[in-house]
């Protein structure tokens, strides 16, 4: 039987544009019988990768790489390491485009140093490991051309004597980088594997109808002359209040498969702590207003984001974790709890892991 853990969480936000569409507006949706203010799921992954919040933090503590989205990962990290470890710079761009090769369909477009015209999802430990069979298949004198046979065909590899590197790179979804492990890698040509994601995030709804003010900003000028007067810049942008609620199921014997090397207490953190780092940035702070970390404080002293007070129990219970209780911000240091106006636990629940 598949286990599930299913995670429901509460987050206040003050006045903020934490999600806006390409009209420059809260993004909405309708739900009910209420027009609601929607954070994407892709918007809440994405900055769950940014290098300041909890997964990449996580990824450095289990050993692990984040994995690199980009259409350039290749002529942009693989080509450089290539030069690095002695190849002239010619010679990079010639394997960086044949290990680009092997991304796209046979005969697909691929730019001279190896660019591709879509975005790809690959592991940090991959973009080493093709690194390695570009630089051994260069040592044996098998042309830049080769590359993509030499990965689509076992044959090939065995006479080229990289099948341990090309085993080494598929022998766990992990090699895809946490984030790619978590939330799934769909690949295309023949270099990469496509990996199943075991943590599904869904779109952030408030609990309310959206309720939003057009909000006018100004910049200073601070070197306007004496009779000079008026601001350098003026606009007016969305701002809104909210509580939103959010959910995310993780399949829990996926992510055993995914990083087998996770002990249990390990598991618990892939699944408690990037869930309760993403935040909105207030739009004064971060004019595109994309999320920040959770653990910046939004207000005046004392103020806490709830997500960061949410209880486990004891180290000394290593396969049952509370899942679901949240302090609020004025529990006491003791660990007494005395309940605000209002009350934002959820409701208890105890998932085995073990």
């Amino acid at each position: 039987m598949t286990t599930f853990v299913q995670i429901h969480t509460l987050r206040d936000y003050g006045p903020s544009l934490p999600n806006r569409g390409a009209d420059g507006l809260a993004k909405r949706c309708h739900y009910g019988d209420a027009e609601r203010q929607r954070i994407s799921s892709q918007c809440i992954k994405a900055a769950l990768r940014e290098p300041t919040l909890g997964l990449a933090e996580l990824a450095a503590e289990l050993g692990l790489d984040m994995s690199v989205r980009s259409g350039a990962a290749i002529s942009r990290v693989l080509g450089p390491d290539l030069e690095s470890r002695g190849m002239s710079e010619e010679d990079a761009k010639a394997y960086a485009k044949g290990v680009a090769s092997a991304f796209v369909k046979e005969g697909g477009a691929v730019e001279d140093d190896g660019k591709l015209s879509q975005p790809i999802v690959v592991g940090g430990t991959e973009l080493r490991l093709l690194a390695d069979i570009a630089e051994a298949l260069q040592s044996k004198e098998i042309g830049a051309d080769e590359v993509r046979n030499v990965l689509a065909k076992p044959s090939s590899a065995r006479k080229a004597g990289v099948e341990d590197i090309i085993a080494s790179m598929h022998a766990t979804n992990a090699n895809a980088g946490i984030d790619g492990a978590l939330f799934g890698r769909f690949a295309t040509g023949v270099a990469l594997h496509t990996v199943d994601g075991c943590v599904d995030v869904a779109h952030a709804l408030t609990t309310h109808q959206i309720q939003s003010v057009a909000n006018f900003f100004s910049a200073q000028d601070q070197l306007l002359e004496e009779d000079e007067a008026g601001a350098a810049h003026i606009g007016t942008v969305e701002l809104t209040t909210a509580l939103y609620y959010n959910y995310a199921v993780v399949n829990v014997d996926q992510l055993s498969k995914n990083i087998a090397s996770l002990d249990v207490n390990q598991r618990v953190d892939c699944l408690d702590r990037p869930s309760l780092r993403h935040r909105g940035a207030s739009r004064q702070a971060r004019q595109h207003g994309a999320l920040q970390r959770a653990d910046r404080p939004r207000g005046g002293s004392g103020q806490t984001p709830t997500g960061q007070l949410c209880r486990r129990l004891p180290a000394s219970y290593p396969s049952v974790r509370r899942r679901g209780y949240c302090r609020s911000i004025e529990d006491k240091a003791d660990g007494s709890h005395d309940p605000p106006g209002r009350d934002l636990r959820r409701s208890r629940s105890e998932v085995l892991l073990g």
